[in-house]
């Protein structure tokens, strides 16, 4: 802020140029400043005239400019506040977390145009370059890592996984679900599968299919480990081919059940066949008396293997039982479309026929029940069939 009067400025500056002898000292003395002070208001009135006719933008001009050059910093730096920082290190990041994450090559250069603009982003070359970058750098830390923590890993979940015809193999502990093993591989043998099983010396427990060169590998590698004297490396199926194979086993079970049926329905008949011939029917009657029971305990050890396997099979997440006949896989999904209903049936059919004594109580006690009559039809698969009284 200026406090001296500007005539007073101007006035010194009279003095300083007017060319006469002691007329700065008397300027001074007269307004009561220093030589110096007169000298200075001489050369600030100078410029000021000087900056007013050498033909530049005027002052009012210049306060106009400076004022949009503030309201577009301003406005600068709410944008800044909106943005994030994306430098060349930063990109190199996204793009090989991106890629980890299951992402393309294709799709990284679509969402670096999206965040950079279509100018300044990478092409999918560099993009390629900088992940296979990454995974160079990477691969030097795991190695370093994966030797301090092969002693961790005790269990382990092995498969393929084909891109582009060429099989990966992959191994993952499922508690942490840690991915320990992912080597890629031209060819997919058996003596492949127990190199990379060898490293892992640790490992007590492997889950895998039943694919041909996982298990050869993994049969050698349990021979490896007896040979040396190291500890036994267990191996077990996977879920799918377990639920596979007790699905088998269930139909192999209730097939003897149903030829266990058939016999009985045949003793039957023949039972009937001399009762209505007026012959003597205690020996015919014997073999239908044997055949039921032998139905009886074929299907009470049916019900037994299905209900340890629906016990091992667990609950859903709703803490409630899946199924009472559970489904499977593959043939036995035919078996349990055709069977359903027959097993439910056979349930009642059991509670209906179970109490009495011999077989005509049974027979007779099966008939007293509308529900036993029906589900005895769905279980003999016969609709003419009417129980003796």
């Amino acid at each position: 802020m200026c406090k001296i009067p500007l005539t007073r400025w101007i006035a010194n500056a009279v003095a300083r140029f007017s060319g006469d002898h002691g007329a700065v000292t008397h300027q001074a003395q007269e307004v009561h400043c220093s030589r110096q002070s007169v000298y200075d208001h001489a050369q600030k009135v100078h410029a000021a005239v000087a900056a007013e006719h050498s033909g530049g933008p005027s002052r009012e001009e210049l306060i106009q400019e400076n004022q949009a050059l503030r309201e577009e910093n301003t406005q600068l730096w709410n944008w800044l506040s909106l943005t994030i920082e994306f430098p060349l290190v930063k990109q190199h990041e996204f793009s090989a977390v991106a890629l980890a994450m299951g992402l393309s090559l294709t799709q990284i250069a679509v969402l670096l145009a999206l965040l950079l603009g279509a100018k300044a982003a990478p092409a999918r070359s560099t993009v390629h370059r900088w992940v296979q970058a990454a995974g160079v750098a990477a691969g030097k830390v795991l190695t370093r890592l994966d030797a301090q923590c092969k002693a961790l890993v005790l269990v382990g979940c092995l498969d393929e996984i084909f891109f582009h015809g060429r099989a990966v193999l992959v191994g993952v502990e499922p508690a942490s679900m840690v991915w320990f093993l992912g080597k890629k591989v031209s060819v997919l043998r058996g003596s492949i599968w127990a190199e990379q099983l060898r490293a892992w010396d640790a490992l007590q427990h492997v889950i895998a299919d039943a694919g041909k060169p996982l298990q050869t590998g993994i049969a050698q590698a349990q021979e490896q480990r007896r040979r040396q004297g190291q500890d036994s490396l267990d191996s077990t199926l996977d879920a799918f081919h377990t639920k596979h194979e007790a699905g088998q086993a269930l139909t192999i079970d209730w097939n003897a059940v149903e030829r266990d049926w058939e016999a009985f329905d045949k003793a039957e008949n023949q039972l009937r066949r001399a009762r209505r011939a007026g012959i003597h029917s205690g020996p015919a009657a014997g073999t239908a008396s044997r055949a039921w029971t032998k139905m009886v305990k074929s299907f009470a050890h049916y019900e037994t293997i299905e209900a340890a396997w629906e016990q091992a099979e667990g609950r859903d997440e709703a803490g409630t039982r899946e199924s009472v006949t559970w489904r499977i896989q593959d043939e036995s999904v035919r078996v349990r479309s055709d069977r359903g209903s027959r097993f439910r049936s056979s349930r009642r059919l059991r509670r209906c026929c179970w109490p009495g004594a011999g077989h005509e109580g049974r027979k007779r006690r099966l008939g007293t029940s509308r529900a036993g009559r029906e589900a005895a039809r769905r279980f003999a698969g016969r609709r003419d069939w009417q129980p003796t009284r």
